[in-house]
């Protein structure tokens, strides 16, 4: 009994202490540090799960990192968004208060050297390292942003699902989750058929601007990065949204943080109103040839009939057949009908007691109104009990019909008006 009481505690302060080293080794990751990947500054958050020794942080507002700690090793996978297939692995030694490693693409063996210090021990807010919660980022939010995800469609040449979403405000992005749909790496970049598989379209081999810069890749050329949006963001838990947003290739943050969104709704929002196809805006930065390459590959897919010519006998039969009035069925007939009682003779049947006279720039009207207009006159007299009086300019628009008339051709008309009469009293 008593050989069986000092086994079970030795293997219980086994355990502890093996916890106890387990916690000493994955807890001084965890904290703010500096780094110069991709050296554009700024810091390098990351948090600890000391219980499953994972660990998840966010450097340069530009990527997300995650992977496990084994002693003083950090190993696991970095995302960024923006350019051709952005994301890799990476490996990093703790040495005191300080780190050392490397990183790379998940598609190639080059390897570029991360290193940081640390500045603080303390464990950073959820909004700087950017732990994913357990819930999707599909959704509404609260200044009617749409986050849809499609994880069945691979997001250009990259290994995840589809993402895509529209934010009020900043615009639509679209791109991939590496954990189908808690983390979001979106933008609006473009993946041209000429730099498909040739990794040309990255920082490394290309001379757009990475990183924070003024007035930069504003005229990008048919061989640049051509983005213009980037959103890095996590859904920390099931009702916020948070994320880095920049304009351009991380060339101008919005704020000095994470921008974050609360939840209103667990629907998925409509395809048409997220931001799907944002990614071919890049087009319309002067993507030329590539527009001319998509233009061509759409006409080498398509499959035309074969066209067989057989000569045979000319026969003209256009129109022989048909008589010389045969096409007169077809012209239109303009009919025009005379309703507004308007009479272009001398006098008028009309009940109103308005007499037109051609030509005339003045008229007389018998009218109840006893309202006489003369040529050219800057007002009107009326006999009604209004006594209104109404500028002549006020007219304009309907007096201008007017202006080609003259004086002579109303005494022409009026003599012969006066030769009409006697003729029929005679």
């Amino acid at each position: 009994f008593f050989f069986s009481m000092r086994a079970c505690c030795f293997v219980v302060l086994f355990l502890f202490t093996a916890f106890v080293f387990a916690q000493t080794n994955s807890a001084p990751w965890e904290g703010t540090w500096s780094t110069n990947k991709r050296n554009v500054g700024g810091s390098l958050y990351i948090c600890v799960d000391t219980k499953n020794d994972v660990a998840h942080g966010a450097y340069s507002g530009v990527g997300l990192m995650s992977g496990s700690i084994r002693g003083n090793v950090f190993r696991g996978t970095w995302y960024e968004a923006g350019y051709d297939a952005p994301y890799g692995t990476f490996r990093l030694v703790l040495s005191g208060s300080s780190f050392s490693g490397t990183w790379k693409y998940s598609d190639s063996d080059d390897t570029f050297s991360w290193s940081g210090s640390r500045s603080s021990s303390v464990r950073p807010e959820a909004d700087q390292c950017l732990v994913p919660g357990k819930a999707y980022a599909a959704g509404t939010y609260e200044h009617t942003e749409q986050i849809c995800l499609n994880p069945r469609v691979t997001y250009q040449n990259t290994h995840f699902g589809s993402a895509a979403a529209s934010f009020d405000g900043f615009g639509n992005v679209e791109g991939f989750s590496p954990d189908n749909g808690r983390t979001l790496l979106l933008s609006d970049f473009y993946l041209p058929l000429s730099g498909n598989g040739a990794y040309s379209f990255r920082p490394e081999n290309n001379t757009a601007v990475f990183g924070p810069c003024s007035g930069c890749n504003q005229d990008a050329g048919d061989d640049e990065i051509q983005t213009g949006k980037i959103v890095v963001g996590v859904l920390i838990d099931d009702a916020t949204f948070c994320g880095f947003f920049w304009e351009g290739l991380y060339n101008y943050q919005y704020g000095d943080s994470a921008v974050c969104f609360r939840k209103t709704s667990t629907k998925s929002p409509d395809s048409s109103v997220c931001g799907w196809g944002a990614a071919a805006n890049a087009l319309q930065h002067g993507h030329t040839v590539e527009i001319l390459n998509e233009a061509q590959a759409a006409f080498d897919a398509l499959q035309f009939p074969d066209v067989i010519i057989q000569p045979g006998e000319f026969v003209d039969d256009d129109d022989e057949q048909f008589t010389s009035n045969y096409f007169s069925q077809f012209v239109t007939q303009l009919i025009i009908v005379d309703d507004d009682d308007l009479v272009t003779s001398n006098t008028s049947a009309d009940d109103d007691d308005t007499t037109y006279t051609t030509g005339e720039t003045s008229f007389t009207t018998a009218d109840d109104d006893d309202t006489t207009y003369t040529t050219g006159e800057t007002s009107y007299t009326t006999a009604d009990d209004d006594d209104i009086y109404i500028p002549y300019s006020t007219y304009t628009s309907y007096t201008s019909v007017f202006e080609s008339s003259s004086g002579a051709s109303i005494l022409k008309v009026s003599i012969a008006l006066l030769v009409v009469a006697v003729a029929l009293i005679y």
